[in-house]
């Protein structure tokens, strides 16, 4: 899976099971809406280190998964907390 299709997952995933919307999400993140969208399709930007450790701790990533979507995003992982 690619970066974009991972993140795509745990946010449908969190909306699922949080019955809330992308649009709380990005309300939770202080973020417009539109990064959210711009974040999980394809070709599009990847958020940064700080913003995508917030969405990842709102979705409920598990350990594994936040290592994952860290990886896929190049993120070293000497920038990341264990």
């Amino acid at each position: 899976m690619t970066l974009t299709e991972t993140l795509a997952a745990l946010v449908d995933a969190w909306t699922v099971a949080s019955g809330r919307t992308r649009a709380d999400l990005a309300r939770e993140l202080g973020v417009d809406p539109s990064q959210i969208h711009r974040w999980t399709n394809p070709g599009k930007v990847a958020p940064s280190i700080k913003p995508l450790t917030a969405l990842l701790r709102i979705v409920g990533a598990t350990p594994e998964e936040a290592r994952a979507v860290y990886v896929l995003a190049d993120v070293p992982l000497s920038e990341i907390a264990t």
